[in-house]
């Protein structure tokens, strides 16, 4: 997934999650929050959409300098307290963001 994002703006993007062909319920799989990573520098993201399986982050928050990223969605569960990337480089969901000024 490429994603295309401009430093201080509010333009939101959505991940979604699927599990053999079906929508991934992640608060139903215990999540309890979501961060976005990249550039070293990480934001909050929401769990949302119908079946709770997209994830929904702002990239023009990061903190990091305009360049090329590979993104990191880190999700949070009781049992996982220091977060489980589920989204990132090599994994089946691949995020690669290009932060403008």
């Amino acid at each position: 997934m490429e994603i295309v994002a401009f430093k201080g703006r509010d333009n939101a993007e959505r991940v979604a999650f699927y599990k053999d062909g079906e929508p991934y319920n992640l608060t139903g799989a215990g999540a309890t929050g979501a961060e976005f990573e990249a550039g070293g520098s990480r934001i909050p993201a929401n769990i949302t959409g119908d079946n709770n399986h997209e994830v929904e982050f702002q990239p023009g928050n990061l903190n990091a300098r305009p360049a090329g990223y590979y993104g990191k969605v880190i999700i949070f569960t009781a049992a996982k307290p220091k977060g489980v990337v589920i989204a990132g480089p090599g994994m089946e969901v691949e995020i690669l963001l290009t932060l403008h000024p």
